[in-house]
């Protein structure tokens, strides 16, 4: 499980690696900001984002669109390199073999 955990962390931690060498070399090529775990998603799958959004907004009940609106879509437009990178980071921190 431990080693299944680190594959996990490492992936995580190369995919974001990836997407920031990708990032500089768009930057370096026009104006262009990093591009966000939003982006990402809305070119990969749009349908797919507003169908989350009107799910989790419309069928959550009490806390869906204020989970939506200032917690989810702040998260969406943190850089994606950054989020993949930590995210890996932290996986393989937790799991490390103990002393």
């Amino acid at each position: 499980m431990i080693k299944l955990t680190r594959m996990i962390g490492v992936l995580f931690v190369l995919t974001g690696s990836f997407i920031f060498l990708a990032d500089i070399f768009d930057v370096l090529g026009s104006d262009s900001i990093f591009i966000s775990l939003g982006e990402i998603w809305f070119q990969v799958n749009k349908s797919s984002l507003i169908i989350s959004e009107s799910f989790i907004s419309r069928y959550i009940p009490l806390i869906g669109s204020w989970l939506w609106h200032p917690v989810i879509s702040s998260i969406l437009t943190i850089p994606a390199f950054l989020l993949f990178a930590v995210s890996g980071l932290i996986v393989l921190l937790f799991s490390r073999k103990q002393k």
